[in-house]
C-alpha cells in the first residue's frame, strides 16, 4: 500500500499523550477507471448474438402456464463464462401472435457455439413477460426453454479489453478507499471513504453494455448498401432485460463500490507525540493505476491533552 501527498498536515507544538481527531472534507478526482476484463471474468467471457442474416430463431418454450410450440421469430443473447450462462431475449409465436421478452439462464446448449452453425438450446429458466397478440395486455411471468435453435455469432473477448468503471458520473473502484492519519510516516488510524457497494445486475450491466460492442461480426447489408451491425439493435434492446427481469443465475463477478464524490471523513485515535511531530492525513492508494487524488474542501485537527 502506498500513500499519496498529504491532505492536511499540522506541527506539534506542545509534548504529551493526545486524543487526536482529523475532519476532512473533500472532492474525490479521478479520471475514468479502467480494467481489464479479466478482473470480472477470469474464466473468459464469450457473447453469442443469433445470426439474424442466415435464420431467425424457432422452437418452443413454456411460459404462463402455456406452451408456445411456434416460435418463428425473435433475437438472443447468449453469455458464458465459466460453467455460467445466461442472457436475454425477445420471441414471437406464430400460431398466437404473442411476444415473450425476458431473460434466462442455466440453459444446455448443444452444438458447437463458435462456429456460424445451428445450435440448440434446452431447460434453462426464463423470467420476464408475455404481451397478448390479442389484448396487447403485458403479463410478467416465467417459464422455461423447451427447444430453441438458431445459427451461433459467436466473439470470445480478449481479457485484456479495458472496461470503464462509472456509475452516473460517478467514480466505481474494485476496492474501498482508504484515508489514514500519520505521524510523521508513521500510520496511526485508517478508515475508508464512504462509498456503497454497487449492484451486481447493475455492474453486469454497465459492463455487458461495453463489451456487448466488442462481440458480433455479422453485418446487415441494406438496400443502399450500407452494411450496419445487428448486434447493434440488439444490444440497445436486450440488455436491459437485466436490470428489468433479471436472471435467476448470474456469474459470481467482484464486488466495485460507488465511491462518494463531495463527503466528509473522521479520523480519531489517542497517541503519544512529541514536539515538532506533524500529524497529516495522506490518502492510501492499494492500485496507483487509477490515479486517484482528493482534494480537501476543509479540514480541521482537534488535539486535546490527556
Amino acid at each position: 500500500m502506498t500513500c499519496i501527498k498529504s491532505i492536511n498536515d499540522l506541527k506539534i507544538k506542545e509534548s504529551g499523550c493526545y486524543d487526536i481527531e482529523s475532519k476532512i472534507s473533500y472532492e474525490l478526482v479521478c479520471a475514468s477507471p479502467k480494467i481489464p476484463t479479466y478482473v470480472l471474468f477470469p474464466e473468459g467471457i464469450t457473447i453469442i448474438y443469433n445470426d439474424l442474416s442466415l435464420s431467425s430463431i424457432t422452437g418452443s418454450i413454456s411460459f404462463n402456464n402455456n406452451t408456445y410450440n411456434s416460435i418463428n421469430q425473435g433475437s438472443l443473447i447468449l453469455i458464458i463464462t465459466g460453467n455460467i450462462n445466461f442472457g436475454m431475449l425477445t420471441l414471437s409465436d406464430n400460431n398466437t401472435g404473442d411476444v415473450i421478452k425476458g431473460s434466462f439462464s442455466n440453459t444446455s446448449i448443444t452444438g458447437n457455439y463458435l462456429q456460424p452453425t445451428n445450435i440448440t438450446l434446452t431447460g434453462g429458466t426464463i423470467n420476464g413477460c408475455v404481451i397478448s397478440a390479442a389484448t396487447s395486455q403485458a403479463t410478467l411471468s416465467t417459464g422455461s426453454i423447451i427447444s430453441l435453435q438458431f445459427v451461433s455469432d459467436a466473439t470470445i473477448i480478449d481479457p485484456n479489453t479495458m472496461i470503464t468503471l462509472s456509475y452516473n458520473g460517478q467514480v466505481v473502484l474494485p476496492y474501498k478507499p482508504q484515508i489514514g492519519l500519520f505521524n510523521n510516516d508513521k500510520l496511526l488510524f485508517k478508515t475508508k471513504l464512504p462509498s456503497s457497494k454497487m449492484n451486481k445486475f447493475q455492474l453486469l450491466y454497465n459492463v455487458l453494455l461495453q463489451l456487448g460492442d466488442v462481440a458480433g461480426t455479422v453485418f446487415y447489408l441494406t438496400r443502399l448498401n450500407l452494411k450496419i451491425p445487428i448486434f447493434n439493435a440488439l444490444s440497445i434492446s436486450l440488455y436491459s432485460f437485466l436490470l428489468i427481469f433479471p436472471p435467476p443465475i448470474i456469474p459470481n463477478i467482484p464486488d466495485a463500490y460507488i465511491v462518494l464524490d463531495n463527503a466528509e471523513v473522521v479520523l480519531g485515535t489517542k497517541a503519544e507525540l512529541k514536539c515538532s511531530d506533524i500529524l497529516s492525513v495522506k490518502l492510501l492508494c492499494s492500485d496507483d493505476s487509477f490515479s486517484l487524488k482528493l482534494l480537501c474542501k476543509g479540514s480541521n485537527f482537534v488535539l486535546n491533552k490527556i
